[in-house]
């Protein structure tokens, strides 16, 4: 089962401008199926040109990837607000290795400087992403941020040395995974609740306690931003964890377990590009930034990801056989969607 049919695609149409859905499909092993909904849909979000059905990489994502940021997913903040990320950069790690010896990891460091904007009300942008609050600039310990902000010493005379390191002090004697429930259980938010009942749904998938995800699916769903773009993935897999509950669990094996662990990190990874996206917004909206460059730049991962669970998906339902579900009315669902796959993939392979 490929994984990355959203890649394989992209780079087939990089080395090969101007292909066809047939000649994509024939060389890379991938149903035409498959990929006439990956370019369709890269070609919607202006990933790739058309023209007479054929396909080609666009200008535009090749202006994207090849500008080299450390802003996850190549978006626009102002300068005076880059400065100011790295100059915290610069404090909070100085500050850090004096404190334990050692510099802070990459969560501790963006839990603490969205600890200092929280509290002292800088106005910096910060997101929720995959492991809660950070702001969009990646933090690299490999770079000397104190000679990045040795130009900017106005932001001595907005914020005391003292102010930073009185919000630091308490932080430094905690892990990265402790930090991060600080953060989660700062707020009563919904998106601090989605991000404690995550956790909490991990734990428990740990524990292979599968019916705690079952059965906290819709407090899940109530917390997360809507997307009317994202609810078919989140109906297909509310459905997959219900029918999973359905399956005669003496007849599961490693795989299986394994396609449900990476069932659920997908699905969190999109969840999590959509946060991104979705509290990103509110900064674009207030500094008057270009709100259109939004959805081209978030496409590429979200499709990437989207396909990815689709395959994980098709796989799973692939792996069974009527006989392996109980027999009531609850599965009537699950077999429609067993058979409909099934006669999909036969018709994919005859063309």
């Amino acid at each position: 089962m490929g994984l990355d049919n959203v890649n394989k695609v992209i780079l087939y149409i990089t080395t090969n401008s101007w292909t066809t859905i047939d000649k994509i499909s024939e060389d890379t092993g991938i149903h035409k199926e498959t990929v006439k909904r990956i370019v369709l849909s890269l070609a919607k979000d202006k990933i790739l040109s058309m023209d007479d059905n054929k396909y080609a990489i666009s200008d535009i994502f090749c202006n994207f990837t090849n500008k080299k940021s450390d802003i996850y997913f190549n978006l626009n903040i102002k300068k005076e607000h880059r400065d100011m990320i790295n100059y915290l950069f610069s404090k909070i790690e100085d500050y850090w290795f004096k404190a334990t010896g050692r510099k802070p990891t990459k969560t501790q460091m963006q839990k603490q400087l969205v600890e200092i904007n929280n509290k002292l009300s800088l106005g910096l942008p910060v997101v929720w992403y995959k492991y809660g609050q950070i702001v969009p600039v990646a933090y690299d310990p490999s770079i000397n941020y104190i000679e990045l902000s040795i130009k900017n010493t106005e932001f001595s005379t907005i914020l005391s040395d003292k102010q930073i390191y009185d919000l630091i002090n308490e932080n430094v004697v905690l892990s990265s995974k402790q930090i991060r429930k600080k953060q989660y259980e700062s707020g009563n938010s919904d998106f601090n609740k989605l991000y404690r009942l995550k956790d909490e749904m991990l734990e428990n998938l740990l524990k292979w306690n599968t019916k705690y995800l079952v059965d906290n699916f819709e407090k899940f769903t109530e917390y997360k931003p809507y997307s009317k773009e994202l609810s078919k993935i989140t109906d297909d897999y509310h459905d997959f964890l219900i029918y999973f509950e359905r399956l005669d669990k003496t007849k599961l094996d490693y795989k299986i377990r394994n396609i449900y662990f990476e069932l659920f990190g997908t699905f969190w990874d999109i969840m999590a590009i959509n946060n991104y996206k979705t509290t990103i917004r509110e900064y674009y909206i207030k500094n008057n930034l270009n709100l259109e460059e939004l959805q081209f730049n978030f496409s590429f991962g979200l499709n990437k990801e989207i396909e990815r669970f689709k395959e994980l998906l098709e796989h799973f339902y692939e792996c069974f056989t009527f006989e392996d579900f109980f027999n009531d009315p609850l599965t009537k669902r699950l077999l429609d969607k067993v058979l409909l796959g099934k006669k999909t993939n036969a018709s994919d392979n005859v063309n």
